[in-house]
């Protein structure tokens, strides 16, 4: 689940409600699968790949709509979590930086420990 979803649509109402039913029906078979079990739910969302990858610029159409997309989906997976006793990682911030507006792309070494960073900071929720 993700931006493969913008495939069939790039209303943010629309991908709210398929992101919604998708990323439940993803944490209700982590907690069918763990019954009962102590479990440290991430949530890991998406950077504003606007700012970096043109085939998304293009789908997306402006920055305010993709600020929308990118939004809605941190938001849907920040809910989800926190429905599951879980925890989210906005990655916009971890990424574009405060102010969401710095281009970086996801797909290299210093992205990808940025991110490991960011969820191993949300902790364990007291598991060892």
């Amino acid at each position: 689940m993700g931006m493969n979803d913008l495939e069939s649509s790039t209303d943010p109402t629309v991908l709210k409600t398929t992101w919604s039913k998708n990323l439940n029906a993803l944490a209700d078979t982590v907690d069918k699968l763990r019954r009962g079990r102590p479990t440290s739910l991430r949530m890991v969302g998406v950077s504003n790949e606007y700012l970096t990858d043109s085939g998304v610029a293009g789908a997306l159409g402006g920055p305010d709509e993709a600020a929308k997309v990118f939004g809605s989906f941190n938001q849907v997976s920040c809910q989800v979590a926190a429905k599951h006793s879980g925890k989210c990682v906005d990655l916009r911030p971890v990424l574009n930086g405060p102010d969401g507006a710095t281009p970086a792309d996801p797909n290299t070494q210093d992205a990808m420990q940025k991110v490991a960073d960011a969820i191993v900071a949300q902790g364990l929720n007291g598991l060892q």
